[in-house]
Order: C-alpha cells, then sequence, then structure tokens
C-alpha cells in the first residue's frame, strides 16, 4: 500500500518522500530485494546549482549509499547520468521538482539528468505509463511541469488516494495535439511495456524504496534528507565522477 506523509504549515513546506509500501512491485524480478531506505527530513526551499554549493563541500559516508556492480541506465558518450526517480502522484515529488528544474538549468553540458518514473506501489503504474507515453509521443519536455500542476495544483487528474483514470488522463493530452486513442495506444504499446520492465529492473538495481530519489552513473544513492542537500551531494557525486574520468566512452 502506498503511504505519503504530507503537512503544510503557512509558510514552512514539510514534506516525507513517497515510500514504497508492503505491496508488491509492478513486475516480478530476480534481483535481490532493496535495502531498507534512509530516514527523510524536511525539504529546504532553496534551490542549489552544482556550480555554486551552499554547506558542506565534504562528503560523508552517510551522504550516500554505494549501489553494488551499479551502470548508468541509460549511458550516453561524454555523460555523466543523473537518474531522478519520481512519479506524478508523489506530492514530495511535486515539491521537489521547481527545485529540481532550476538545478538542471545550471548543469554543465557533461551531465546528462534523467527521468525514470518508479512503480513500486500500485497506484504508481498508470502515472509511470502516463510518463512513457509521453516521451514515445515527444510530449515530455512540454508535459511534464503541467502533469504535475494538472494533479496536484488543479485537481484535473486523479491525485493520491484516488482511483488512476487512464481515459481522463488520455483526453488530457489531447490540448498537446494526440487523441486520446493514440495516447490510449502508446500507454499500451510493446514500447512503453519494454520501458517499464527496464525501469524496473534499474530500480530494483539502484535499490529505490522512496521518491524522489536521485542516481548518479548508477553508482551512487544520495541518502540525504533535505532537497537542497540532496542536489549539493548529487553535484559532489558529479564532481567525483568527473574527477574519476568515469564519463561514458
Amino acid at each position: 500500500m502506498s503511504f505519503c506523509r504530507f503537512m503544510l504549515i503557512a509558510v514552512l513546506l514539510t514534506m516525507a518522500a513517497c515510500k514504497q509500501g508492503a505491496g508488491v512491485p509492478a513486475a516480478t524480478s530476480s534481483a535481490p530485494a532493496p535495502a531498507p531506505a534512509a530516514q527523510t527530513s524536511p525539504p529546504d526551499s532553496a534551490p542549489i546549482a552544482p556550480t555554486s554549493l551552499t554547506g558542506s563541500s565534504t562528503l560523508r559516508d552517510e551522504d550516500f549509499t554505494v549501489i553494488p556492480d551499479g551502470k548508468p541506465y541509460d549511458p550516453v558518450k561524454g555523460k555523466i547520468e543523473v537518474v531522478e526517480f519520481f512519479n506524478y502522484i508523489c506530492p514530495a515529488c511535486n515539491a521537489f521538482d521547481p527545485q529540481l528544474q532550476e538545478w538542471k538549468a545550471r548543469l554543465p553540458a557533461d551531465v546528462n539528468l534523467v527521468y525514470v518514473p518508479a512503480d513500486f506501489n500500485p497506484d504508481f503504474i498508470t502515472y509511470a505509463r502516463v510518463y512513457y507515453a509521453a516521451d514515445l509521443l515527444g510530449l515530455a519536455e512540454k508535459t511534464h511541469h503541467a502533469i504535475y500542476q494538472a494533479i496536484h495544483v488543479d485537481h484535473k487528474l486523479p491525485g493520491e488516494g484516488e482511483s488512476p483514470d487512464p481515459q481522463k488522463i488520455a483526453l488530457f493530452f489531447e490540448q498537446y495535439g494526440v487523441t486520446a486513442q493514440a495516447f490510449m495506444d502508446a500507454m499500451d504499446s510493446f514500447a512503453v511495456n519494454t520501458r517499464m520492465d527496464q525501469g524496473h529492473q534499474f530500480e530494483m538495481q539502484s535499490r529505490i524504496m522512496g521518491t524522489p530519489s536521485l542516481v548518479i552513473d548508477g553508482k551512487y544513492l544520495v541518502k540525504a534528507g533535505s532537497f537542497a542537500d540532496r542536489l549539493r551531494i548529487t553535484s559532489l557525486l558529479i564532481e567525483r565522477e568527473r574527477s574519476a574520468g568515469a564519463v561514458a566512452k
């Protein structure tokens, strides 16, 4: 069962990550069961850039987990990969995304940010398919923020605790020039099924237990609690990979 702890108090946003529940993963896998997730603390509101870090510039053992035999999800020549595991239904992911986008805008050319929708809870599965279908149709860049907005702000699409409605979601995409039927077909396509399997396997490999989560080059899972700390530590791990010459050839 999925659960998210979500609380708003006037000027202070306090949000816990969406955690994996007791339900079985969306697809079967022979990969080992994920290790327990790190505890998270409330996010900071200030965005952080990879070239302008605040806080400690030293990595600590408790800042990240080394992923055994970890490999990038979708390696690109000359790029260091950063994967965000997210799901549109997750309130914490919605709160994190504005900071992530500001951070992304300042990324050096040798860093590639990749989105992988988590499917570890049953109510995540439909929106995982939504992301992959939008990407398949070339719409993901246009619709990524809009879907968060439609769920969490405008309440035009089903949110946490509501039954996902693929038809209603497909109708939402008609404003982007694709028919609802074409979007439904994309969600059920072989290409999306393949990407669902690939994303699930990488999720298991990375031992993801909550969203949002950040993984660098398939090797490091960030464990920091605040959103600012996650981005700071991600930036430091990028620097570590760059210094080690571990850029995809």
